[in-house]
């Protein structure tokens, strides 16, 4: 799950203290900057592909 920080919709930090309660085996990272949409910029394509491509490797 990922979550940003920043989000008015659904606050980063407080979402990610749910989701354990809610999906136990479920993995987080809180996304330091954004707000609700993330930035579309190259640097934050290779982190989130990068994060992804981890946690389907671990599967």
């Amino acid at each position: 799950m990922f979550a940003a920080e920043q989000d008015l919709q659904f606050p980063g930090e407080k979402l990610l203290l749910r989701i354990p309660h809610l999906i136990p085996h479920a993995q987080t990272k809180l996304i330091a900057t954004p707000k609700h949409a993330p930035p579309m910029t190259d640097e934050f394509r290779v982190w989130i592909s990068d994060n992804i491509k981890r946690f389907l490797d671990a599967q």
